[in-house]
């Protein structure tokens, strides 16, 4: 029961901190720990990301130049996956914002990472499923 209450309260405090901060969201992805959360949809073609406890931006990506379709958090919290309607998906060290790769590929939707992190799965335009080799990101 308290993991529900604890969703409920972060789901909350997102969403005040969105308001505040005028920003509208389509895409939210908590880290592996819950104490992040990054969230994208705006039509500036950023990633923002925030303190779940506190609501502080900690930093905003930018890179994408059209809205962002979705994010995830690899399995270890380390690395962001990001996609968006300009054809890109990047990948962001979580910690730093650092961009570490942009692939080409036109998506529909979908990022996530395998549960091991090792595979980087997207649903592309065409309306395949491609899966990307990742080395190990520790």
């Amino acid at each position: 029961m308290g993991g529900g209450s604890a969703s409920v309260r972060h789901t909350v405090a997102l969403h005040a901190y969105l308001e505040m901060a005028g920003q509208t969201a389509g895409v939210v992805a908590f880290s592996p720990d819950g104490g992040t959360v990054t969230a994208g949809g705006s039509n500036d073609g950023r990633v923002r990301l925030w303190d779940a406890e506190t609501n502080e931006e900690l930093r905003s990506l930018e890179g994408h130049t059209t809205e962002v379709l979705s994010v995830a958090f690899s399995p270890n919290g380390k690395v962001l996956a990001s996609g968006a309607r300009d054809g890109t998906v990047r990948l962001w060290d979580a910690e730093t914002g650092r961009l570490l790769y942009t692939l080409d590929m036109p998506l529909t939707g979908l990022v996530t990472f395998s549960p091991d992190g090792s595979l980087l799965i997207l649903g592309c335009e065409d309306g395949s499923v491609r899966l990307w080799g990742l080395p190990p990101m520790d």
